[in-house]
C-alpha cells in the first residue's frame, strides 16, 4: 500500500502532519483488516486527494512549510482564512529569528521564548475571534509543538 511510504514523509511536512492521523488509522484498520480492501482503497485515495489539495493551497497562499503549518493549525482551529493569514505572518515574524536557529527546539531558553510569543498572539487574537479561553490554551501548545516538528530552512 503506498500510504506505507507515508510515514517517510510526513515528519516535517506540514501536509502530512495534517493528515498522519487519518493515515495512521487507516493503517491500523487495514492491518487488523477491519475493512475490505475496496474501502481502504477508497479511503486511502480521498486521503491523497485531500493531500494535494492542500499542497495546491500552500502553492497559492505562497507560504513557506512553517507558515503553511501555523495558518493551516489556525483553520483547522477555527479562525477566518483571512485572520488566520494575518495571525501567521505576524506570528512567524516574531519566532522566525528563534526558530530558524538549527536545534532551537532542543535550547529552553528558546522554547520558553517561542513559547511566550505564540501564546500572547494567540491569546489576544483567539479573544478576538471569539475562541474559548481553553481552546485557546490547548491551541498554543499544539502550535509549539508542531512548529518543533519543522526543520530550519524548510
Amino acid at each position: 500500500m503506498g500510504l506505507s511510504r507515508f510515514k517517510l514523509y510526513f515528519s516535517n511536512d506540514p501536509i502530512y502532519l495534517s493528515v498522519a492521523d487519518k493515515v495512521k488509522a487507516l493503517l491500523e484498520e487495514w492491518r487488523k483488516k477491519l475493512k475490505t480492501s475496496l474501502e481502504l482503497y477508497e479511503e486511502a485515495k480521498k486521503l491523497w486527494e485531500e493531500i494535494y489539495a492542500l499542497r495546491e493551497e500552500q502553492a497559492k497562499l505562497r507560504l513557506g512549510s512553517r507558515e503553511y503549518l501555523v495558518y493551516r493549525t489556525l483553520v483547522d482551529a477555527g479562525f477566518k482564512e483571512r485572520h488566520a493569514m494575518e495571525i501567521t505572518k505576524k506570528l512567524v515574524e516574531v519566532i522566525g529569528d528563534k526558530v530558524s536557529v538549527s536545534g532551537w527546539s532542543s535550547n529552553p531558553k528558546l522554547v520558553h521564548e517561542v513559547e511566550r510569543a505564540v501564546a500572547i498572539s494567540i491569546l489576544r487574537e483567539a479573544r478576538k475571534a471569539g475562541i474559548p479561553l481553553d481552546r485557546a490554551r490547548k491551541l498554543v501548545k499544539l502550535l509549539v509543538e508542531k512548529v518543533k516538528l519543522v526543520e530550519p530552512g524548510e
